[in-house]
């Protein structure tokens, strides 16, 4: 066989082989979400503190879980914990490396719409979720950029690193809001992660204590800190709260006001 010819089958198998895996990352691709909620991160339920990790069993169908997968190999997810990194799919089990270095098995199965789909454990727990397509562009609310704030701080942090991760966060519910509206996903905003929580047509600052997940991933001081910056920021009488306009409009106005806040803040 003339070199050529063993380049182009080289080519060919390397094309195919790629194909495949592009295929299987099309199959699996997506936001998937609970649909015991009207949507993540607003549903007005209370803060659940799990000790349980990602690979050991289902979690319960709350407001908070989700998981993306994402056609370059890579995922996103919070189920007992947040959690990134890459992902292989054989068949019907996707291999999950995890950044930490641990690794893990999913069975997955998708439904004849492909709206839904369930992710099974080895322990035979499962759950069912709602699926939509996803994106890695910016303006994406579950990409890893856009979630940096969920990974917990090694130490506590300078007041610049608290403004930081709150920023990151803030700006994570305006994206939430603004592409939950643009795929119209229906959603009641009764209920946040974090500092905030959503009261009528604004927000009110949450104290540490009704706060446990937030204060978990930014320790005790850093979680008292990001209270009191917000604190100021609210009793300072400079939030203005519209009254025209829908729910949305009126929350993403004071959403952005608080950015420009909180970066005035670190001036």
């Amino acid at each position: 066989m003339n070199r050529i010819s063993l380049l182009t089958l080289c080519s060919i198998g390397l094309f195919c082989a790629l194909s495949s895996c592009n295929g299987d990352r099309d199959r699996i691709a997506g936001h998937y979400y609970s649909e015991s909620r009207a949507y993540s991160y607003y549903a007005p339920k209370l803060e659940v503190i799990s000790f349980l990790d990602n690979s050991t069993t289902a979690p319960q169908s709350t407001d908070a879980i989700f998981v993306d997968f994402f056609k370059n190999g890579t995922y996103v997810l919070y189920f007992h914990d947040f959690e990134y990194g890459e992902y292989t799919l054989d068949s019907n089990i996707v291999t999950l490396h995890s950044s930490d270095g641990s690794e893990w098995n999913l069975s997955f199965a998708v439904d004849s719409t492909g709206e839904r789909a369930s992710f099974s454990w080895h322990t035979g727990e499962y759950i069912s979720l709602g699926r939509v397509d996803n994106s890695r562009g910016s303006k994406y609310p579950f990409t890893l950029d856009n979630n940096r704030w969920r990974i917990p701080a090694g130490e506590e942090g300078a007041p610049e690193s608290v403004i930081e991760r709150l920023q990151q966060h803030i700006s994570f519910i305006e994206k939430v809001m603004v592409w939950s509206n643009k795929v119209k996903m229906p959603i009641r905003f009764q209920h946040l992660p974090g500092p905030l929580r959503v009261v009528g047509n604004g927000f009110e600052v949450k104290r540490p204590s009704d706060t446990i997940n937030w204060c978990n991933m930014t320790g005790e001081d850093d979680c008292e800190l990001a209270y009191q910056i917000l604190a100021d920021i609210f009793n300072s009488g400079n939030l203005r709260w519209r009254q025209d306009g829908n729910q949305l409009d009126r929350l993403l106005d004071v959403v952005r006001q608080i950015q420009r806040k909180l970066e005035e803040y670190k001036q």
